[in-house]
């Protein structure tokens, strides 16, 4: 079953860091919030971030309960955003398990902020390019507080979702980089909207490369 994938995967990270690094790493597991969910909605004079964390206890069924609660903070860009994040938290943002990137139904009709955005991404190595993307119909920060209902992680419900659906064939976040340079070609992205019992997919929308703009049905 795909979660035992996913959940072995992160208990074989964070056991890989603590015994093979040593009280070192241990030091840095500790260090950080890893984000498994990451959810940007347009604001004026800049951005609405919004971060998912792993609930561990969840995956793996032992441990202390230790869950960090999602939050959305403000910023003119991403990296005023990160650095708000550090200036209120002890721990360091962590995009090494990201799994999923969810884009505001607003933001994609603004070209300008989305060029800036991929741009940001693409000169960023942390951000590995085979995380999946999505378009929430409306604001993505309601797909991010959906983190406290789904069992573990909404990022990793949502990449589980996407691969029963999709077989693999899913739009990554390298796409949409690589899109940049292609004025003319369409992609489809997946449009995921909120509901009481979690995401549910309602369909998708086509984008065209540079412009980023909503493309007529």
């Amino acid at each position: 079953m795909k979660w035992v994938k996913w959940t072995a995967l992160l208990i074989a990270v964070a056991a890989g860091m603590v015994f093979l690094g040593g009280c070192k790493n241990y030091a840095q597991i500790e260090d950080r919030n890893y984000v498994m969910c990451m959810g940007i909605d347009e604001a004026e004079g800049g951005l609405y971030v919004s971060y998912g964390f792993p609930d561990l206890k969840a995956l793996t069924g032992s441990g202390d309960n230790i869950h960090y609660p999602s939050v959305t903070l403000f910023g003119e860009n991403l990296e005023a955003v990160e650095a708000a994040f550090a200036a209120g938290s002890s721990r360091r943002l962590d995009y090494g398990q990201l799994q999923m990137i969810v884009f505001g139904r607003d933001l994609m009709s603004q070209p300008g902020k989305m060029k800036e955005i991929l741009e940001y991404i693409r000169q960023h190595q942390e951000f590995t390019r085979t995380v999946l993307v999505c378009m929430a119909d409306g604001a993505a920060r309601d797909i991010v507080a959906l983190d406290d209902i789904v069992n573990g992680s909404i990022g990793i419900y949502l990449r589980q979702m996407f691969e029963n659906n999709f077989s693999g064939n899913c739009l990554t976040i390298g796409d949409l980089v690589i899109g940049l340079s292609l004025e003319e070609e369409y992609q489809e992205i997946t449009v995921v909207s909120p509901e009481s019992l979690g995401p549910r997919i309602t369909g998708s929308e086509k984008i065209r490369g540079y412009v980023w703009l909503l493309c007529e049905k």
